[in-house]
């Protein structure tokens, strides 16, 4: 018994020497990191490094690390350099960008029109303006119309790439057949046993103007682009149906409208996007994107922005002209029972900021970067001597 008994303490003992040269080992290994060796003062000085000092070490380099890669990406990422100057481009051309859309028109009572600073209306303006019929839910009812001239409600029949219409159900399950005409919904319908006449409401026959209106459309969309004469003017969407009328030397930009069916005029909107440029910089904030605006009746809205000239060019010579702007609104409710009253509808004017505000990307040098990181890293180094002698 004594000599199992004295075997087993000799195995316990082997077992702690060797973990006990495990964790020297580690320690070693730690302490190796130690880039700041202590100086014992003894009467034989030597150098020793410590556990303390190894934490700080490493830490030193992955912070080092750290930095010069921050640096790196500093050196690839051009700086930007603002300038403002008197502008001078009067014959330049101003692009509106616009998506809008009303929750209570039809596309029926929406036009776009424009109008300059002296009252004429701006009929021959390069567009590309779409309207696209909404549902009670703002769904897309499939109602695509093209407008052809500026200030009128009418237009073309326009299909989005890929257009598939629906057959509403009257074809077999996991059928991919697709309705786009009137004719087309009408044979499926036939031949599926439905009566043709049910697809008198629906948006293939109504946009080919065989039949009334979509009886469940309850908005509009307004989307697309128009090219305007850089001066002060607005473009709006606004109730009855305009023409221009000449009085002596000048034209007015008229409207009629019927008191009667204005009151149900709802301007309520939302502002998907509003931008006046083709090309626009890096971050370049729209500040009516994604805005609301409820109607408290029959009114008229006016937002008043203020346009800033701006071009953006990158160090590689690319330029963007766009346009800033900042804006305010003012609501203006309308009594039609009054002698006197403003145009139901929405109004966008616009007036131009005299200067011109350039920005220009500068590429950084290599010899700036490499002082920079070199000023950083020798801050850091003289912190960490502090710190060393601190611990030692």
């Amino acid at each position: 018994m004594q000599i199992r008994k004295r075997g087993q303490r000799d195995n316990d003992t082997s077992g702690y020497n060797s973990d006990e040269e495990e964790k020297s080992v580690i320690r070693k290994t730690i302490k190796s990191f130690d880039i700041h060796d202590k100086v014992k003062p003894t009467s034989t000085p030597t150098k020793t490094k410590s556990h303390s000092g190894a934490f700080v070490s490493i830490f030193l380099i992955i912070v080092t690390l750290l930095v010069i890669w921050e640096e790196s990406s500093v050196l690839l990422r051009p700086e930007t350099k603002d300038t403002m100057m008197v502008d001078t481009e009067v014959e330049e051309k101003l692009v509106i960008n616009m998506d809008i859309s009303f929750y209570k028109l039809r596309c029926s009572e929406v036009s776009v029109d424009a109008v300059d600073y002296n009252g004429e209306q701006q009929n021959s303006v390069e567009h590309e303006i779409y309207k696209i019929s909404r549902g009670d839910k703002q769904q897309d009812l499939g109602m695509y119309t093209k407008l052809t001239d500026m200030g009128d409600s009418s237009g073309e029949t326009y299909l989005p790439p890929g257009y598939c219409g629906s057959c509403y159900g009257a074809t077999r399950v996991g059928s991919d057949k697709c309705c786009n005409t009137c004719d087309e919904l009408k044979n499926t319908f036939r031949r599926y046993g439905r009566s043709e006449s049910l697809a008198n409401t629906l948006p293939q026959c109504v946009r080919e103007n065989k039949y009334g209106v979509l009886p469940d459309e309850y908005g509009c969309r307004l989307r697309g682009s128009l090219t305007v004469n850089k001066m002060e003017g607005n473009f709006h969407v606004a109730a009855g149906f305009s023409h221009p009328q000449q009085h002596q030397d000048h034209v007015h930009h008229i409207h009629h409208i019927n008191k009667t069916e204005v009151q149900g005029y709802d301007i309520s909107h939302h502002i998907n996007h509003l931008s006046f440029g083709t090309y626009f910089y890096p971050g370049q904030e729209f500040p009516l994107d994604n805005t609301d605006y409820i109607a408290p009746g029959l009114g008229n809205l006016v937002y008043y922005l203020q346009l800033v000239p701006t071009v953006y060019e990158t160090q590689f010579g690319e330029k963007a002209i766009t346009n800033q702007f900042s804006y305010y609104y003012h609501y203006t409710p309308v009594d039609t029972s009054q002698a006197h009253y403003k145009l139901p509808g929405v109004f966008f004017k616009y007036e131009f900021y005299p200067m011109r505000i350039t920005y220009l990307e500068v590429s950084r040098s290599f010899i700036e970067v490499f002082i920079r990181l070199c000023a950083i890293l020798g801050g850091m180094y003289a912190i960490v001597r502090v710190i060393f002698n601190i611990i030692a």
